[in-house]
Parts: structure tokens; sequence; C-alpha cells
């Protein structure tokens, strides 16, 4: 399988924020990533040991979460276009989501997520 799945909670609540979010298992998928998708209503990546990721390729913006270890959103760029970069030092993991999603979540800078594997 190339994937794995999880679901992601806001912290200390049961209500569910995200569903199946795709991790991808192998080098391929990881490099992949959304590139070549023309609408990501029900397509969101985890990315673990990742703290940047490129847009070059991509055909539509996304927002980007970068998370630390615990889940805390370390840094949040809003609607992040195709063909920009970007980084953050301090986060561990990187999550894409559709543009939109982090102002339709109520997502902010050091916010607490869970994050619950479903394999």
């Amino acid at each position: 399988m190339s994937y794995d799945y999880c679901n992601i909670h806001r912290s200390g609540s049961e209500s569910l924020l995200l569903s199946m979010v795709r991790i991808p298992n192998s080098f391929y998928h990881k490099a992949k990533g959304l590139l070549g998708e023309r609408e990501t209503k029900h397509t969101n990546m985890l990315f673990k040991k990742c703290n940047n990721i490129h847009m070059i390729g991509m055909k539509i913006p996304l927002d980007i979460l970068f998370l630390s270890n615990e889940g805390v959103i370390v840094k949040s760029i809003p609607n992040l276009q195709p063909w920009r970069v970007a980084i953050c030092f301090k986060a561990t993991m990187t999550l894409e989501l559709a543009s939109g999603s982090i102002k339709k979540m109520g997502l902010k800078q050091n916010m607490k997520l869970e994050i619950k594997e479903c394999n």
C-alpha cells in the first residue's frame, strides 16, 4: 500500500476535523504529493519528517500547516499559490489542505491537533 491514513482532531475535543488523511509511505508518493491534482476537495495529506514543501508544477493553491512532533501548529500558510516554496525550521510535519480549510476550520498558530493513525 502506498499510503497510511489518519484522522485529525482538535486536541481535547472529540470533534473530527479531518478524516482519512493520506500519509505517503514511500519516497515516490512523498515526492509526488498532490502533484497533478486539479481539485483537493477530499484530498488532504500529512507528510511526516517534513518541514518544507514546494508547489512547483501544482495546478491549484493549498493551505499549509506546519506541525511540531506534538501536533502543535507552529506556522500556517493559507492559500499558498502554485510555483511557491514554504519552509518552517521548527516543524517536523507538514499538512496540506484544500485552500480555505484553515479559515473554515478556525485553525490557528499554537493550536494542538491530535493525529490518530487509522492503520
